[in-house]
């Protein structure tokens, strides 16, 4: 899907929280709420690369019904294949866990040390990027 395609669904053009003016790789949030919760997209060449949900106001689940505030656990039996690997801004227990559904494309869920997924993002390698397009 391309950028242009999305401001067509919701009906104006979308604000992107990049400084460059590249359509290399932009940011663009669709929905947020004041705790910290929000649905970003990311494009790259203006095609949409990952889908970004953070928090669990927005009730996104899965099609195996793992979404924000889901436990390790859930996440695990839901993706029994899923690579664990280390949280890059907080400390152990939390981590990370990808799902891939095929070599180019997957999910990660972001589990905190709460053991909770507190963010959750699909889409192709760029599901691997930590902050963002950078």
């Amino acid at each position: 899907m391309t950028i242009d395609a999305i401001e067509e669904l919701v009906g104006h053009p979308l604000q992107h929280d990049n400084m460059s003016e590249s359509d290399a790789c932009r940011e663009y949030p669709l929905a947020w709420v004041r705790d910290g919760g929000a649905v970003v997209v990311m494009t790259q060449d203006r095609r949409v690369t990952r889908v970004s949900v953070f928090g669990e106001q927005f009730g996104v689940r899965t099609a195996e019904g793992v979404g924000g505030g889901s436990t390790d656990e859930a996440v695990r039996a839901a993706y029994p294949n899923a690579e664990e690997h280390g949280a890059p801004y907080e400390d152990s227990p939390a981590h990370d866990l990808f799902a891939w559904r095929t070599p180019q494309a997957g999910l990660r869920f972001e589990v905190g040390r709460d053991g909770k997924v507190s963010a959750m993002h699909g889409g192709d390698e760029s599901i691997r990027y930590i902050e963002g397009c950078l």
